[in-house]
C-alpha cells in the first residue's frame, strides 16, 4: 500500500466559480498530461473551455489531496452508457495510485446513476491511461486513432 493510499482524497463537483483552480490546474500540467483532448498539447484556457461546456449537464468532479487540487474528471451519461472523458492527474503525483482513485470512484458514482456500461477512450501512445482503464476491467472494443475501451457495471 502506497502512503498516498492511506490520506484520504476529497471530491468536489465542479461549478464555475473554481475557474481560477481549474485553470491554475490546468497551466501546471506538462504538455504531455493535457494529451486529455490532443497528442500536441493545448492552452489552460481552451483545456478549461472545453472542460467546463456542458457542465450543468454531465458530472464533472476536482480531486483534491488536502487543499490541493491533484485531478479531475468528467463523467458524460447518456441513458445507462456512461463515458468517462477528461481525466487528468497533476504531474507530480502521477504514479501514486491517484487516477486508479478517480476511475474507482466514477465507476461506484456510475453504478449509483444506473448506469449499465462505461467507456473511455485513450490515445495510443499514452500506455498509461491504457494500464490504467486496462487494470480497472476496461475490455478493448475499437481500436483506430484511438483505444476504445468499455466496462460492464
Amino acid at each position: 500500500m502506497r502512503a498516498l493510499d492511506l490520506i484520504p482524497l476529497r471530491f468536489s463537483p465542479f461549478s464555475p466559480r473554481k475557474k481560477k483552480e481549474v485553470l491554475k490546474f490546468f497551466s501546471e500540467l506538462s504538455k504531455e498530461s493535457r494529451m486529455m483532448y490532443t497528442t500536441d498539447g493545448i492552452d489552460p484556457e481552451t483545456l478549461y473551455a472545453q472542460f467546463r461546456s456542458g457542465w450543468k449537464y454531465h458530472t464533472y468532479i476536482l480531486v483534491y489531496y488536502g487543499k490541493e487540487m491533484v485531478g479531475l474528471v468528467r463523467l458524460l451519461q447518456y441513458n445507462k452508457v456512461g463515458k468517462i472523458e477528461g481525466i487528468a492527474v497533476a504531474d507530480r503525483y502521477q504514479g501514486k495510485g491517484i487516477g486508479t482513485r478517480i476511475v474507482k470512484y466514477i465507476i461506484a458514482l456510475a453504478m449509483l446513476n444506473g448506469i449499465r456500461v462505461l467507456r473511455a477512450e485513450v490515445k495510443k501512445e499514452n500506455k498509461k491511461s491504457y494500464r490504467l482503464f486496462s487494470h480497472l476491467g476496461f475490455k478493448v472494443t475499437k481500436r483506430d486513432s484511438l483505444i476504445h475501451l468499455e466496462r460492464e457495471l
